[in-house]
């Protein structure tokens, strides 16, 4: 990329000066003592439409659960084991996938009604809920770098497919990154064939739906793969053009990156600060002063939502303080430490305080919920941009809401991981 030498713009509230020395981000929000640069207090947010159906379907506390096409697949063991369930069937137990024993549990991609497993020898496989059937992908063309743990370096979904890194040396055609598409009945590899010059093993890659990109992360840049012409030279960003204070804040490769439409989401290092990075400008703005929480965050039709995690007021126990905006603004509203949900006490923690964030596909509904196990203050919040309130409880046993981990959002529903402690049924709420 290209850098002019004295142009000054100004992006919300994030001056951005671009010197032949590199990209300086000035002026991001204080965040320190509570203070919000937006207007939090609206509590408007409707939840009467939002019905929580928690079943007795019982899932891993720590495995996975991704929502999909009225499909919700899930992960039933500590290591191995996947099921899943029809929402608008009202399923009371989970449905078998043909082999679904034997796939990692902490690893699910579902795109539409398919649902992509992966095994301990680091295949792929992909069941189809319509027919089915399983279509595993030769061990010769998707070859896994590894099997993740945590979020960074997981398999993510695009429209029509998912993205993966190859063991190089594995694969016959020796590609790191590629895709598998699954839009027919018979998944079909695409690899992305070039790679500049000293390109290292890929950390990471994101989806960028709708600009149909893939952006992979290399040690401090990031590079953008066209996935209509995956044979195409990517587009190189060096990171550490970024500065903050005279220090380069180039993308942290060890904590996932979010895109989308022409937006990237990543934690820098070394400071750990939140940053989008705004490809048609080449310019960055700087979403807050904290560090940022090492939790899971949200990129999707122009909003955002992440989490902050540096002074005393930005975590009530295990719980983070959290900040939502959209890419338009950019000035992200930030949770208040004295918002409590219960009153004189913080046993129940903070409106807005949580450990996962997701937003819906139109970008206009922002959930919180707690990551795992599930304790007593762990509930489902929901935010249409002002103030978090609770969803409330199904059972009317829990004042503060439905409890509530591990949210994930698809099209027509919202599926989270319910219940008590280490004990997880798997619980949704149908959109309309």
């Amino acid at each position: 990329m290209r850098f002019c030498n004295r142009l000054v713009c100004c992006i919300g509230f994030c001056f951005v000066s671009i010197f032949t020395l590199g990209m300086e981000c000035q002026s991001a929000p204080d965040n320190n003592n509570n203070a919000n640069n937006n207007d939090n207090t609206n509590d408007n947010t409707n939840v009467s439409n939002l019905v929580a159906v928690v079943t007795g379907i019982e899932l891993h506390v720590q495995a996975d659960i991704v929502a999909g096409d009225d499909v919700i697949a899930f992960g039933t063991g500590g290591f191995s084991g996947v099921q899943y369930v029809i929402p608008s069937a009202n399923d009371t137990a989970g449905r078998d996938i043909p082999g679904g024993s034997n796939f990692v549990a902490g690893m699910i991609n579902v795109v539409g009604k398919k649902i992509i497993c992966y095994s301990s020898d680091f295949a792929a496989h992909v069941y189809d809920t319509e027919t089915d059937t399983v279509e595993d992908v030769a061990l010769n063309e998707v070859r896994l770098t590894n099997l993740p743990i945590g979020k960074a370096g997981r398999v993510t979904s695009g429209d029509g497919y998912v993205v993966v890194r190859c063991d190089d040396g594995e694969v016959d055609d020796g590609n790191q990154l590629k895709m598998i598409d699954v839009s027919d009945n018979t998944p079909v590899v695409v690899p992305f064939t070039s790679y500049p010059a000293g390109t290292s093993d890929f950390a990471h890659a994101a989806v960028d739906k709708t600009r149909n990109q893939v952006v992979a992360v290399d040690d401090e840049k990031l590079l953008f793969y066209d996935a209509a012409n995956p044979d195409a030279a990517p587009t190189e960003v060096d990171t550490s053009t970024n500065m903050v204070n005279g220090q380069s804040n180039s993308v942290d490769n060890s904590v996932p990156i979010y895109a989308d439409d022409g937006v990237v989401l990543f934690i820098s290092s070394p400071d750990g600060l939140a940053f989008l990075y705004l490809v048609d400008s080449d310019s960055y703005v700087q979403l807050s002063t904290n560090r940022a929480g090492q939790a899971d965050y949200t990129l999707r039709a122009g909003s955002y939502g992440i989490f902050l995690n540096e002074v005393a007021d930005d975590s009530i126990g295990s719980d983070l303080r959290s900040g939502i905006g959209t890419v338009s603004s950019t000035e992200p509203t930030f949770a208040d430490v004295e918002d409590l949900r219960f009153e004189g006490t913080t046993n129940g923690g903070a409106f807005g305080y949580g450990q996962e964030i997701e937003v819906t596909t139109d970008g206009g509904t922002w959930f919180i919920c707690g990551s795992e196990s599930i304790g007593s203050a762990e509930t489902l919040q929901v935010s249409s941009g002002g103030k978090f309130v609770n969803v409330p409880d199904p059972a009317g046993v829990n004042e503060l809401g439905v409890p509530a981990t591990d949210v994930s959002i698809s099209d027509n529903v919202i599926a989270f991981k319910s219940g008590a402690q280490q004990d997880t049924v798997v619980a949704y709420i149908i959109l309309n």
